[in-house]
């Protein structure tokens, strides 16, 4: 559809297709307002040749609300990936630079290895018809899930905070702010870490209907966290835990599209105000 319409600029056509990516991953984030606001502003680029700004801020706006309004957790990881990117950006455009959003980058074989693994589970998850096999599996996406698509959310909020928090310690204590699902352990770390340090190591006992799960300090051993989850629980804490490692990709995209947009046409963004 693209390729037929005119570009002012090359970062203009980068705009349009970082938000047509942009509106499928609101489907898959479940906020079809989003997607749909996002699908009529693309087509009035394409049919008028121009962009409705107002529509622009509009679906900004309702990505926003939509998304933040699903649940406690994703209103506080956005407001964190918003708070740090605002600082990392302010402080790129001081020096004089263009910020790069991204760092590092998923390759086509490790999506593909990563969504066929965690697939098997789903699956198998489905089928489960009793407690105890329940929280084994969701057990086993969590630490599958903390270990490849946490990891690459860590590297990236490292990335996007050291130009404004020099403080390694500083800087993973965004992350562990960022992965908090919905309470934290008495050493500040978050539910998914210390949830992930309790499958790994084993650190579980069932109950009826789920399980106890605890972590503790590996050199004092002083218990840190301990919380008893039904499977049911454990299986919502693992979509909230996915949706806000998918928010850490979806959201710098739609700030480089912005920028993008900006550059273009900032006499037109300065003669709105």
């Amino acid at each position: 559809m693209a390729a037929t319409v005119s570009w002012k600029a090359v970062q203009e056509e980068a705009a349009f297709v970082r938000l047509r990516e942009l509106e499928g991953a609101a489907l898959t984030l479940g906020l079809p307002d989003s997607a749909q606001a996002l699908s009529v502003l693309l087509r009035r680029r394409v049919d008028n040749g121009v962009w409705d700004w107002d529509m622009f801020e509009d679906c900004v706006n309702t990505l926003v609300l939509e998304y933040s309004n699903r649940d406690r957790t994703y209103a506080e990881g956005l407001e964190i990936l918003k708070r740090m990117l605002d600082k990392t950006f302010e402080v790129k455009r001081r020096k004089g630079r263009r910020m790069e959003p991204f760092g590092r980058m998923w390759t086509v074989e490790e999506r593909s290895q990563l969504d066929s693994s965690l697939g098997v589970l789903t699956r198998a998850l489905q089928r489960v018809t009793d407690a105890e096999t329940g929280v084994l599996l969701a057990g086993l996406g969590h630490l599958m899930r903390y270990e490849t698509k946490g990891a690459f959310v860590r590297d990236r909020i490292h990335y996007w905070a050291s130009p404004s928090v020099s403080s390694p310690e500083e800087r993973e204590q965004l992350v562990e702010d960022f992965f908090t699902v919905r309470t934290r352990g008495n050493d500040g770390r978050s539910d998914a870490t210390h949830l992930r340090h309790a499958v790994a190591h084993a650190h579980f006992r069932f109950v009826k209907e789920g399980a106890e799960l605890w972590d503790s300090d590996l050199e004092s051993e002083k218990e840190t966290f301990r919380q008893e989850y039904s499977v049911m629980e454990l299986l919502e804490f693992c979509n909230l835990f996915e949706m806000k490692l998918v928010l850490a990709e979806v959201y710098p995209s739609l700030l480089l599209a912005i920028e993008d947009l900006f550059s273009v046409y900032k006499r037109e963004w300065q003669s709105r105000k």
